[in-house]
């Protein structure tokens, strides 16, 4: 068989492809496995290594290449090196025989057996490994294999080739942009759902390029009606559609020999971020007796692979097996109990907030949010209804407590499933959706939402959600700088508390009414409330609470000029928001620290400690915390005489500022421009 063309298009393999070519071209013969899961680019990488011009050099024309895709037995395998040593057999030990002379005639030679899993996965799997072990002796044959799996066939010393893993972002956009040459604000997410499977990549930028009007934005709509079905062009076979693909793993010999992997990979799908292997035990009991030999199996036939000690499934495989092999109402009834147990134990940080928390639920944010959706969707824990719905709000207040990840999906999907049946879900719902809102900066819909919370709990009869709603409801009237209806409302709020006997939620609003008093220059009575109000923490026992107090009192003692006290009390604050994983916490401290420098015309350390906030703002989406940072970078820059760099971080908290809708703030960046002659054009755009 003749070596295969160079793919049409190949990014993101060049240090594999490099150790390839290198061990190809050393003096001792070499035995190169590649491994990895279906429509990794397995073959692609072993074309390109075969047509380096230092390979061709060395082995010439004495390369041999052979699929065996259709092949299932030793026998097959040797009639097809037959076929490419240009002579006949009947098979049996005399062809054996016959291509081991020709092979050891031949001088350096290099042998190519692609897909090697068909014929290794088979009845006849025990006879093809004893074939390519004793081709391995052959003292002038390199072998090279590609084959699904992480684990290559026994009795030959391989070498070191770690198995492929899916492609980085970038390069999937690089071979995206090769073949389809056309992309929108979609393409990002329409690639992540590819999860860096280079057949699927290929096979949608083919779809692309074939008709004029398949945008990223259309077909990702397709592909989340239709999933792998999309991922597919003319003709037959392995490489001409994803779901094909997956079935040759899906239906091998090996998965069938082991009747636990098909439920194992079903319960794997279910979680985007896949499983420590020590989990799957408690997240799948029904498959505890046999999990061991049903993850080797998974591995070994690449439907999963192992990442950073997790079990993981990519996405377009997931996404087959929960449309044509999910799991059964048992396993995912079992993992949705795990999935809301874990919620109740580590994402309610209301029962005390530490780093091993938040560093637990950071891990399995992902595949928590995922099942909980699931759940919503299709109505399947309606006899667990009440648990649901607490550990939905686990998550959504992590997340907005933690500022990761995003919950309003399943916050929206439970307000909608709720709708028919359990206002006060529905107004919980609401309630933390408009936290999150907040965090994000989306004001007007933070308000909305939480008006409408509030209308439903006051229907209820429910006061502490009533409370709730209105203590947001101040925080942001605060924001806005709108002090006098802030005011108002969080005392309000404070006595709705009081009455309930919610010591831990007055307090916090006891901490905004601080936070206004010094907003006013009201500094001495804003530092006395802050104290107490930090008295008041301690005795619950909340740490967070502490810190924050902490970073307001040092904002009164900034502006009070009193900068020692005022640095002092800010990293006290931000050690321990360090500690306990507070990362808004640790960015508003670190930005608080940046101003204090500058004021004290310490700029370089100034735009280090902004930099720093800029960045955790960034990473978790606070888009009003990093528009400040770049407003402090701003002034620090202008007062070094670096005009242009300061003019840029003006424009950019200005657009964040407008679209906030905080006027005020963008109209000091206005000024701010305006001074450094950026002219008004410039300051308005």
């Amino acid at each position: 068989m003749d070596i295969p063309a160079l793919p049409l298009a190949f990014h993101g393999r060049d240090e594999v492809v490099a150790l390839i070519t290198a061990l190809l071209v050393r003096e001792q013969p070499s035995r190169i496995p590649i491994l990895g899961p279906g429509g990794m680019g397995k073959t692609a990488v072993a074309t390109v290594a075969l047509h380096d011009p230092a390979v061709v050099q060395k082995y010439g024309r004495h390369i041999l290449f052979i699929s065996c895709e259709s092949i299932q037995t030793e026998d097959g395998i040797l009639a097809a090196l037959a076929v490419s040593l240009q002579f006949t057999t009947s098979g049996g030990p005399a062809a054996r025989q016959a291509v081991h002379e020709r092979l050891k005639a031949m001088g350096c030679v290099l042998l190519v057996i692609d897909n090697l899993e068909t014929a290794l996965q088979s009845t006849d799997s025990d006879r093809v490994e004893q074939l390519i072990a004793r081709l391995s002796d052959l003292p002038h044959l390199s072998i090279v294999i590609t084959m699904r799996g992480n684990l290559p066939p026994d009795g030959v010393m391989w070498d070191r080739v770690d198995p492929l893993g899916k492609l980085s972002p970038s390069a999937a956009r690089q071979i995206w942009m090769a073949i389809a040459g056309k992309e929108d604000d979609k393409l990002e997410e329409l690639l992540a759902h590819l999860d860096g499977l280079p057949l699927a990549i290929r096979l949608m930028a083919l779809q692309s390029k074939a008709v004029k009007n398949f945008t990223p934005r259309l077909l990702l709509a397709k592909y989340e009606k239709e999933t792998t079905r999309i991922l597919k062009t003319t003709g037959s076979g392995r490489l001409k559609s994803v779901d094909v693909s997956i079935r040759v793993s899906l239906e091998s010999e090996t998965m069938q020999d082991e009747p636990y992997a098909k439920g194992l990979l079903g319960v794997l799908s279910m979680l985007p971020d896949g499983a420590h292997e020590d989990a799957l035990a408690e997240m799948a009991p029904s498959l505890e007796e046999s999990l061991t030999n049903a993850t080797s199996v998974l591995l070994r036939v690449g439907l999963a692979y192992e990442e950073r000690n997790r079990i993981r499934v990519l996405s377009p495989v997931r996404d087959f097996v929960l449309r044509q092999a999910p799991p059964s109402e048992q396993c995912a009834e079992d993992l949705r109990l795990y999935v809301i147990q874990f919620a109740e134990d580590q994402l309610n940080l209301r029962l005390g907030w530490t780093m091993e928390n938040v560093e637990a639920g950071i891990a399995e944010f992902g595949n928590i949010s995922s099942v909980l959706l699931q759940a919503w969707r299709n109505g399947s824990m309606a006899h667990q209804h009440t648990r649901l719905l607490e550990a939905t709000s686990y998550v959504g207040q992590f997340s907005y407590l933690t500022s990761y990840g995003d919950a309003l999906p399943i916050l929206r999907m439970a307000r909608l499933s709720l709708s028919t049946g359990s206002l006060l879900g529905v107004a919980q719902c609401a309630r933390i959706m408009g936290e999150i809102l907040r965090i994000q900066g989306q004001y007007d819909a933070a308000a909305t939402a939480e008006r409408d919370a509030k209308v439903l709990f006051e229907n209820a009869g429910d006061r502490h959600g009533v409370a709730l709603c209105t203590r947001t409801l101040g925080d942001i009237l605060l924001i806005q700088t709108r002090y006098d209806e802030a005011a108002t409302t969080l005392r309000e709020a404070k006595v709705a508390f009081a009455a309930v006997g919610d010591q831990h939620r007055e307090a916090q609003c006891s901490q905004s009414l601080g936070d206004l008093l010094r907003m006013r220059g009201r500094y001495d009575e804003a530092a006395l409330v802050l104290r107490e109000t930090q008295a008041s923490f301690a005795h619950i026992g909340d740490r967070l609470g502490m810190a924050q107090c902490l970073r307001s009192l040092g904002e009164v003692r900034m502006m009070q000029a009193r900068y020692d006290e005022a640095t002092a009390l800010i990293q006290e604050a931000k050690v321990v928001c360090t500690d306990i994983g507070h990362r808004s916490g640790v960015a508003q401290c670190a930005q608080r620290v940046g101003v204090i420098l500058r004021d004290q015309q310490r700029y370089p350390e100034s735009v280090s400690s902004s930099k720093e906030a800029l960045s955790i703002f960034r990473s978790i989406g606070h888009r009003d915390g990093a528009a400040r940072c770049n407003e402090s970078l701003g002034k620090a820059y202008r007062e070094q005489g670096q005009t242009e760099y300061a003019r840029a971080a003006f424009l950019e908290a200005k657009q964040a500022y407008d679209e906030l809708g905080l006027r005020s703030d963008s109209e000091d960046c206005v000024q701010a421009l305006a001074e450094l002659g950026a002219g008004d054009d410039m300051a308005r755009e």
